[in-house]
C-alpha cells in the first residue's frame, strides 16, 4: 500500500474475499481502520473469530488492535463512515448489520481470537509439534537481551 491513507480502491482490495491479505503501509495510512474493518467484514458474513489470524509485532499492538475491533463493533452505528464501508464489503444492509451487532460482538467475546505477536504465533506451533520435535511441551521461550550481563 501506497504511504497514504488508504483509499476505497485499497481498502477494497485490502478487504477482498480472498483468504489472505497483506497489508504494508507506514504509521497514519489507515492500517488499523482497514483491518478492523475486514475483521468486521468477516465475522459479519459468519466467520468465527477463530479463524481469523492477524499478527503484529509487540504484545501492545496486538492488544490495541483487539480493543479496536471490540470497540468498532460495540459503537458500530455511531460510526457512520465505518458503517457505510463494512455495509459495502459485507454486502449486508446497514440495517441488517445493526440487528447482528451484538451477536456478532458475543460472538467476537467468547471465541478465542488470534490477534498475536509473530513470535508467540510461532512458538504455538513449536509447542504443538514440541514431542516431534524432542522438546518438552511445557518448554519456556526467553527473550534474549542484548546487555553484556546476559551475554556472559
Amino acid at each position: 500500500m501506497p504511504l497514504s491513507r488508504l483509499n476505497e480502491e485499497q481498502y477494497a482490495a485490502a478487504t477482498s474475499k480472498d483468504k489472505h491479505n497483506l497489508i504494508i503501509a507506514s504509521a497514519g495510512t489507515g492500517k488499523t481502520s482497514t483491518i478492523v474493518g475486514s475483521i468486521a467484514h468477516l465475522l459479519n458474513n459468519g466467520v468465527e473469530a477463530n479463524e481469523i489470524l492477524l499478527l503484529t509485532f509487540t504484545n501492545k499492538a496486538a492488544a490495541q488492535m483487539r480493543q479496536r475491533v471490540i470497540d468498532s463493533l460495540k459503537d458500530l452505528g455511531s460510526n457512520s463512515a465505518f458503517l457505510d464501508v463494512v455495509s459495502n464489503q459485507s454486502g449486508l444492509s446497514k440495517d441488517e448489520l445493526m440487528k447482528m451487532k451484538s451477536s456478532v460482538l458475543e460472538r467476537f467475546l467468547s471465541s478465542p481470537s488470534y490477534i498475536v505477536t509473530l513470535d508467540s504465533f510461532f512458538v504455538s506451533i513449536l509447542r504443538s509439534a514440541s514431542l516431534e520435535l524432542g522438546l518438552e511441551p511445557d518448554f519456556v521461550t526467553k527473550e534474549q537481551k542484548e546487555s553484556k550481563l546476559d551475554y556472559e
